[in-house]
């Protein structure tokens, strides 16, 4: 029972963060450029318009994705209630990694596809 805890609270702690993260910054991205917080890619640091496009774009996406994992997530983790150890285990940390998984397919390749749409190679708008 220790286990499954364990697990549930691990494995809803990035859709959680997901949540927050993207309800935050929709409304409220980072206002500098910076190396700390918020979306950091090469192309999303072009300029003051494409950071403050990929933040809010990538917390648009990283909301609701947070929302879908946390649903599928707490799902697994009910279906386990009550397994031995080595499966909960098993899928407990299999979950985590298809979250991450998941996060990244999520959240990089559309938002760095709308930046490109959106603004040339030197960040202005097109």
């Amino acid at each position: 029972m220790g286990e499954w805890i364990t697990l549930l609270i691990t494995d809803l702690l990035l859709p959680v963060f997901l949540i927050i993260y993207g309800s935050i910054y929709v409304t409220k991205t980072p206002k500098d450029i910076n190396g700390s917080n918020g979306y950091k890619t090469a192309r999303s640091r072009l300029s003051q318009e494409t950071w403050k496009f990929a933040n809010h774009y990538s917390a648009r996406i990283g909301r609701a994705v947070g929302w879908v994992l946390l649903v599928v997530s707490a799902a697994v983790m009910v279906l386990l209630f009550g397994k031995d150890e080595r499966t909960v285990s098993g899928f407990g940390v299999g979950l985590l990694f298809a979250q991450v998984v998941v996060l990244l397919c999520s959240i990089l390749p559309p938002t760095e596809a709308a930046l490109k749409k959106n603004f040339d190679e030197n960040g202005n708008r097109k």
